[in-house]
């Protein structure tokens, strides 16, 4: 990243469904690959660990609140080791389970690191990360994407024109990313604007229906109890009589 100067910190992730074994016990997981800088973009709490050291090496794995219940039930999982794909883990940090309408949800995080060996995730290994920035205050984003797109040029689209496609780089911000989301590649939880448009007009339509039926018996009802009152009337009633 230090070709684009307004770029001040990044964070690549990849979502895998892995097993952890412990002892004789295996645990299917949501197992998120990430940077070493994750807990410090992100505002994911820790319990117990240091956030700036629990992914900076490839022996060490971050577990959620929840798994560590499941897995050690009362014990301390700090220092304890875990099997991941046949390798020895230790557990450096627990964290707090991802909140319900966050879309980076995970119950295990890895360093990114371990990818490397069967993966190569450079600029040009394909479409295996989800790479999040954090910009400086003030940053022209526009000028961010010409300019990540003349690096594209130079280290991949150069060489994949030649073989009918290439890669264009877009930026999104993060408060967009949930509903406003349309990628062919995405390894994150979002939602759909168009849905939500969709299930909030219906909803209306559904309430103006209730609306009409409700002033409509009103009225039936009302002109019932017109005529009541007048035949109340001719025969002497008085006002308690009415009611």
């Amino acid at each position: 990243m230090s070709k684009f100067p307004v770029i001040e910190e990044s964070v690549r992730t990849r979502m895998y469904i892995s097993s952890l074994k412990y002892e004789n016990s295996f645990t299917s997981v949501e197992l998120m690959y990430a940077d070493s800088t994750f807990f410090g973009m992100f505002s994911f709490d820790l319990l117990s660990g240091n956030k700036n050291t629990c992914l900076d090496s490839p022996d060490k794995i971050v577990i959620t609140e929840s798994l560590a219940r499941s897995i050690f039930q009362d014990e301390d999982p700090l220092g304890r080791m875990l099997s991941l794909e046949g390798e020895m883990k230790m557990v450096s940090a627990v964290a707090c389970d991802p909140p319900v309408n966050s879309s980076l949800q995970f119950e295990a995080l890895a360093p990114l690191s371990l990818l490397y060996g069967n993966n190569y995730i450079g600029w040009d290994g394909g479409l295996h990360c989800t790479t999040f920035l954090k910009l400086k205050q003030g940053a022209d984003i526009a000028q961010l994407e010409a300019d990540m797109l003349g690096y594209m040029d130079e280290v991949f689209n150069n060489r994949a024109r030649e073989h009918g496609f290439e890669s264009l780089p877009e930026l999104q911000e993060m408060k967009k990313i949930h509903l406003f989301t349309d990628l062919d590649y995405d390894f994150i939880e979002t939602g759909s604007i168009s849905r939500v448009l969709t299930f909030s007009f219906t909803g209306f339509l559904i309430l103006m229906v209730a609306c009409f039926n409700y002033v409509n018996i009103n009225t039936a009802i009302s002109i019932r109890r017109t005529r009541e009152v007048g035949i109340k009337k001719i025969y002497g009633s008085d006002r308690r009589g009415i009611i």
